[in-house]
């Protein structure tokens, strides 16, 4: 590439910015290839105003060549080799941006990494400084931030991995990043004076500027969105005198900070799990359930995103692992979660015994929501008890299945015995057995267990704030359905089905044709697609639906059997949008007929409150504002956080204290 890109007779060139936001410090000793590769990812850069700062180390190869080939970039040429810390700091007074980027010239920053380090860097003023996911040549990870073990040496978190393994995904502070590429402040930077030139030539001085960050009350942060490939020691020394500045300045380290090293982890098995992250935490939490939770996939996503989000704002550090889909990409994972969660992608389920033992001793709690995966649980656990030593398990049983299964044989006309229905509930209810705590969804299933003799027994509903529209009733048209319809004998299709046939014709038949219905969820292997009515239209998942709740008179939810509670009429309620639901719905809702909501199992009488809900606007508001009232009451961030802390201090046995740092 170099000998091409000198026979080309190219130029590299740099804009000139008054003042840059970025300063780029580029030391040289020789590789003039490795340094073109630099410049080149560098020119490419068209985001952010830049300037390169270059000191060469009086190299001998072809830089000098190289760099009369570069324009717009300032390039101090030393008659001796400084060394890399000197030439840093010798670059550093030489540059004007805001920012700086200390950067190796064997390392080749993505495309938009350098936006993304400084989008991270802004986010907060008490960031320091942001470091990358280093990839090797074979496409490994050579590090996803670093740890400092008490004894002064360090890792490299995830070296070894491929490059897009789950452990290295997660934004996190660490102990320091590598100077391959480190973003900092250029005014912190000069009032700390610059890296130690104790540390000189090399080695080190990224570790002591980051600890020395920390103990200034800045924090270090890994970013694994800036990612650099770096072909690791190109600019080094050799591997025989590389070793000797290591232990060199390993002992500096060790005798400068000898007071901060006595708080840092000791190396030893599985203690990388503990160290990889700097800030304390209130617990370390193992999230298990079936899916990433999309809100356009319904099946309690909605009401799991919200358990997550309150664990991860509560101060609880999260390793969520959605066990039945793992071909999920991890970047559709963090449009909806945070990214300073772990998220498990790219394991089978099958992998999670293994997974706890390499993790023994690292979690506090694992929160495992359905039945299906607290089986798996169980049977980890008959086998290996030693694994959950010490740890406290709180099954998330969201609600009785079996109450579903009850009521979908009575609505098909083959109703179980009520010793076939009784068998049905132990075989759920003895899941709960190991489990330190349980939590459902609705006060009817809380009553179930206790019943039982479960005693700790916890209503977890989720957060949904009430966010009503301001649409008033003569504006609104329309009724709305909202749910995945994917199989043809689930609660869903058969609710619309019944619905369509039994209903639908008589509210057609009072307010005439013009009231049309909006069915708003997956259907792509519905038996509705077999219904030709213009009366209905299947508008498939839709990612936002505030408009629909701002634009819709009245939301139907004609469950016929179902367990837990129904987390879309709470959604439709808090947007301000009156229901109409079947007894068995607003018998797990707790909410009253006539003041809450309007209820019937009969399709005649269901057709009537329809009617009168769409027609009637005094009614129309007494019911909107009592529900709005009911999710203050019962669905608020505060009740749940409150309630969660709870769960989660029982389990792991800590006190539900609010200090943590």
């Amino acid at each position: 590439d170099l000998r091409e890109f000198f026979a080309s007779g190219s130029k590299i060139s740099f804009a000139k910015h008054g003042r840059p936001r970025v300063s780029v410090l580029l030391v040289l000793f020789n590789q003039a290839g490795f340094t073109l590769e630099c410049l080149r990812a560098l020119q490419a850069i068209e985001d952010v105003t830049l300037e390169v700062v270059i000191v060469d180390n009086e190299s001998t190869d072809e830089t000098s060549r190289l760099l009369q080939c570069v324009d717009g970039a300032r390039v101090l040429a030393n008659e001796n080799n400084h060394g890399f810390v000197r030439a840093v700091n010798q670059a550093a007074k030489e540059a004007c941006g805001e920012f700086l980027l200390l950067l190796n010239n064997d390392a080749v920053p993505r495309p938009g990494s350098l936006e993304r380090a400084l989008e991270t860097l802004e986010s907060s003023a008490d960031i320091g400084a942001v470091g990358a996911r280093l990839i090797l040549p074979n496409g490994t990870v050579q590090e996803a931030g670093s740890i400092i073990w008490s004894d002064a040496t360090c890792m490299g978190y995830g070296r070894g991995l491929p490059e897009e393994y789950f452990e290295c995904m997660f934004r996190r502070d660490v102990d320091y990043c590598s100077g391959a590429f480190l973003l900092i402040r250029r005014n912190q930077f000069e009032q700390m004076g610059g890296f130690d030139e104790c540390f000189s030539p090399a080695y080190y001085e990224e570790t002591d500027f980051c600890t020395r960050l920390w103990a200034n009350g800045f924090r270090v942060v890994f970013d694994p969105r800036v990612v650099v490939d770096h072909f690791e020691f190109a600019s080094s020394l050799n591997r025989s005198a590389t070793r000797e500045l290591h232990e060199r300045d390993s002992k500096l380290f060790r005798s400068k900070h000898a007071t901060i090293l006595l708080n840092q982890s000791a190396h030893g098995p599985g203690s990388h799990f503990r160290a990889r992250s700097k800030r304390t935490t209130r617990g370390n939490v193992l999230f298990l359930d079936d899916l990433v939770p999309l809100a356009a996939r319904g099946s309690g996503c909605p009401r799991a995103l919200s358990l997550l989000m309150s664990m991860h704002r509560s101060g609880y550090f999260v390793t969520f692992w959605p066990l039945r889909q793992f071909e999920e990409s991890l970047e559709a994972s963090y449009h909806v979660l945070p990214r300073e969660m772990e998220v498990v992608i790219g394991l089978p389920d099958t992998a999670l015994r293994e997974f706890l033992e390499e993790r023994a001793g690292f979690y506090d709690t694992i929160f495992v929501s359905r039945p299906q995966n607290m089986e798996k649980i169980a049977k980890i656990q008959q086998g290996s008890p030693r694994l959950f030593e010490g740890l406290g398990i709180i099954y998330d049983a969201e609600a009785i299945f079996s109450v579903r299964e009850t009521g979908k044989a009575e609505v098909s006309g083959t109703p179980l015995s009520l010793r076939q229905a009784e068998a049905l509930l132990n075989e759920e209810l003895q899941l709960a057995e190991s489990a330190a705590a349980i939590s459902v969804t609705s006060k009817a299933d809380e009553g179930v267990y206790r019943s039982r003799g479960f005693h700790n027994v916890y209503v977890l509903g989720g957060a949904i704030p009430a966010t009503p529209h301001s649409n008033p009733f003569e504006s609104r048209h329309g009724i709305l359905f909202v749910g995945r319809l994917l199989e043809n004998d689930s609660p869903n299709t058969d609710s619309l089905l019944w619905f369509l046939m039994k209903v639908l014709p008589e509210i057609r038949r009072i307010l005439g044709e013009k009231v049309h219905i909006n069915i708003l969820g997956a259907n792509t292997h519905s038996v509705l697609h077999t219904f030709q009515d213009g009366a209905f239209k299947l508008r498939g998942p839709i990612d936002d639906l505030t408009p629909w709740y701002g634009q819709s008179r009245i939301f139907i939810a004609p469950t016929r059997f179902a367990a837990g509670i129904p987390i879309k009429v709470v959604e439709a309620a808090a947007n301000g949008l009156p229901v109409v639901a079947t007894n068995t719905l607003a018998g797990q809702l707790g909410w009253e007929h006539g003041v809450d909501l309007l209820a019937s199992d009969d399709p005649h009488t269901f057709a009537a409150h329809c009617v009168r809900l769409y027609s009637d606007e005094e009614l129309w508001n007494s019911i909107r504002d009592s529900a709005l009232k009911k999710i203050c009451e019962d669905y608020s961030e505060d009740l749940q956080t409150k309630r969660l802390k709870e769960l989660l201090s029982l389990a792991s046995r800590k006190p539900p204290s609010d200090k943590f740092d």
